[in-house]
Protein backbone atom coordinates (compact mmCIF):
# COMPACT_ATOMS: atom_id res chain seq x y z
CA UNK A 1 0.00 0.00 0.00
CA UNK A 2 1.25 3.26 -1.08
CA UNK A 3 2.12 5.58 1.93
CA UNK A 4 -0.42 8.17 0.34
CA UNK A 5 -2.90 5.73 0.34
CA UNK A 6 -2.53 5.43 4.53
CA UNK A 7 -2.74 8.95 4.68
CA UNK A 8 -6.12 9.60 3.52
CA UNK A 9 -6.97 6.35 5.61
CA UNK A 10 -5.97 7.61 8.74
CA UNK A 11 -7.53 11.07 7.92
CA UNK A 12 -10.59 9.25 7.19
CA UNK A 13 -10.46 7.63 10.28
CA UNK A 14 -9.60 10.50 12.08
CA UNK A 15 -12.57 12.24 10.44
CA UNK A 16 -14.84 9.23 11.92
CA UNK A 17 -13.81 9.91 15.26
CA UNK A 18 -14.96 13.65 15.20
CA UNK A 19 -17.90 12.93 13.82
CA UNK A 20 -18.73 10.67 16.22
CA UNK A 21 -17.53 13.09 19.12
CA UNK A 22 -19.93 16.12 17.09
CA UNK A 23 -23.05 13.85 17.40
CA UNK A 24 -21.89 12.55 21.20
CA UNK A 25 -22.17 16.51 21.77
CA UNK A 26 -25.88 16.65 20.01
CA UNK A 27 -24.16 17.89 17.04
CA UNK A 28 -25.24 17.47 13.54
CA UNK A 29 -22.83 17.34 10.29
CA UNK A 30 -23.89 19.12 7.76
CA UNK A 31 -21.03 18.52 5.39
CA UNK A 32 -18.05 16.24 4.95
CA UNK A 33 -14.91 17.39 2.76
CA UNK A 34 -17.04 20.28 1.47
CA UNK A 35 -14.48 21.71 -1.37
CA UNK A 36 -14.97 24.52 -3.31
CA UNK A 37 -11.97 26.04 -5.81
CA UNK A 38 -10.67 27.75 -2.92
CA UNK A 39 -10.23 25.02 -0.76
CA UNK A 40 -12.00 22.29 1.48
CA UNK A 41 -12.84 21.99 5.27
CA UNK A 42 -13.19 18.86 7.03
CA UNK A 43 -16.31 18.62 8.78
CA UNK A 44 -19.27 21.34 8.70
CA UNK A 45 -20.95 21.04 11.87
CA UNK A 46 -24.45 22.72 13.49
CA UNK A 47 -24.04 22.54 17.87
CA UNK A 48 -25.65 24.04 19.78
CA UNK A 49 -27.18 27.03 17.31
CA UNK A 50 -23.70 27.61 15.99
CA UNK A 51 -21.99 26.48 12.50
CA UNK A 52 -18.64 24.96 13.44
CA UNK A 53 -16.37 24.74 10.88
CA UNK A 54 -13.60 21.32 11.69
CA UNK A 55 -9.80 20.98 10.38
CA UNK A 56 -9.32 17.03 11.87
CA UNK A 57 -5.97 16.67 11.79
CA UNK A 58 -4.33 13.32 13.34
CA UNK A 59 -2.03 13.76 16.00
CA UNK A 60 -1.02 12.69 18.89
CA UNK A 61 -1.95 15.71 20.85
CA UNK A 62 -4.49 18.45 20.46
CA UNK A 63 -0.98 20.67 20.83
CA UNK A 64 0.51 18.96 17.96
CA UNK A 65 -2.91 19.17 15.92
CA UNK A 66 -2.60 23.04 16.66
CA UNK A 67 0.13 23.85 15.33
CA UNK A 68 0.33 21.66 12.57
CA UNK A 69 -1.94 24.44 11.10
CA UNK A 70 -0.36 26.78 8.63
CA UNK A 71 -1.24 30.50 8.13
CA UNK A 72 -1.93 29.43 5.00
CA UNK A 73 -4.21 27.10 5.99
CA UNK A 74 -6.26 29.05 8.68
CA UNK A 75 -6.68 31.56 5.61
CA UNK A 76 -7.79 28.93 2.93
CA UNK A 77 -10.17 27.81 5.65
CA UNK A 78 -11.42 30.99 6.83
CA UNK A 79 -12.00 31.78 3.21
CA UNK A 80 -14.16 28.52 2.47
CA UNK A 81 -15.93 28.96 5.67
CA UNK A 82 -17.45 32.47 3.91
CA UNK A 83 -18.82 30.94 1.05
CA UNK A 84 -20.66 28.15 3.02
Amino acid sequence: MRSGSTAYHNGAAAEDIAVRLYEAQQGRVLERRWKRPAGEIDLIVSLNGRIVFVEVKARKTLDAAALSLSPNQIERMFNVAQVY
